[in-house]
């Protein structure tokens, strides 16, 4: 059996064939997914318009009202993180496992910028105020940026 889901449509394709006896359903798919092929390809050699083609296969599916997440997968995806970062936020890649992933990092962020503070990088707790360095509040000029 091959399910097609065409984009924005609730309405499933099917494609079946009967099982074979003494083969393997991966034999039978590989059977089902050539003739599929092959019928394609007819029709677009003789009617050299791929939509025309796609539509007159289409036409020999059975259509069922079957849901959506019938035929597409569930998807698990599990971000990747960089050493480089894990070592600046001092985090092991075995804390963060897909279920506390967000806490930990945020926690890591979190305790690296009490640390910035408490050594005195963040002068002003506003964001938006900036101290301006020492060298511009005396009577001695900047370099400039092109030197």
């Amino acid at each position: 059996m091959m399910d097609i889901l065409l984009y924005g449509l609730e309405q499933t394709h099917s494609y079946m064939l009967p099982l074979s006896p003494g083969s393997k359903p991966v034999e039978d798919f590989r059977h089902l997914s050539n003739m599929l092929g092959s019928l394609w390809w007819n029709e677009k050699h003789r009617t050299n318009k791929r939509y025309l083609t796609s539509i007159k296969v289409l036409q020999q599916a059975c259509r069922n009202k079957a849901p959506r997440d019938s035929v597409i997968p569930a998807v698990l995806t599990i971000p990747s993180v960089k050493a480089s970062n894990l070592v600046r936020l001092e985090l092991d890649v075995d804390d963060l496992t897909p279920g506390n992933l967000e806490l930990k990092i945020k926690s890591a962020h979190r305790r690296q910028a009490q640390r910035a503070k408490n050594a005195g990088l963040f002068v002003n707790e506003s964001p938006h105020h900036v101290n301006l360095p020492d060298l511009f509040l005396t009577n001695e000029l900047p370099l400039p940026l092109n030197a």
